[in-house]
């Protein structure tokens, strides 16, 4: 199994879209998310995928918030290619993306109870800088500089 790790960048097609879509799906239940309307109306965005041969098992999605500050939204991996270290090749390869194009920080949010991605934001070098509670629980706030 050779699994690749590539971007998908604006604009992205209707294929692309329902691919995150369903794999969002599978491994986050309700509360739904309006995938389109993000990745195809928010600016600068990117959707780091890794495929296993043609199918998408993991992505790292986001856009910009300010001029050089993004928000790393969402991110998964299928439940079966977990702890292979593919949210972390995704993590990487958007960081590079993001300091290549010259932002200077990152954003993401966590529900509270998510140790896997409290994990992996910890080791990428986020900072904890507040929380706030939703309809489906508290979320944590995390923010990174970027060189």
């Amino acid at each position: 199994m050779t699994i690749m790790v590539s971007a998908w960048l604006q604009p992205l097609s209707s294929q692309q879209i329902s691919e995150i879509a369903a794999l969002s799906t599978l491994v986050f239940a309700p509360p739904a998310i309006d995938h389109e309307w993000r990745l195809t109306h928010m600016p600068d965005t990117s959707v780091f995928v890794a495929l296993d041969a043609e199918r998408l098992i993991g992505f790292k999605a986001g856009y910009a918030i300010a001029e050089r500050k993004y928000c790393s939204w969402l991110g998964a991996v299928h439940p079966d290619f977990r702890n292979r270290g593919i949210a972390t090749q995704l993590a990487h390869a958007q960081r590079a993306w993001l300091v290549q194009r010259r932002y200077t920080a990152v954003e993401t949010a966590t529900l509270a109870d998510n140790r896997a991605m409290a994990k992996l934001n910890l080791n990428m070098g986020f900072l904890v800088v507040g929380s706030k509670l939703e309809s489906h629980g508290l979320k944590v706030l995390w923010t990174k500089s970027l060189p």
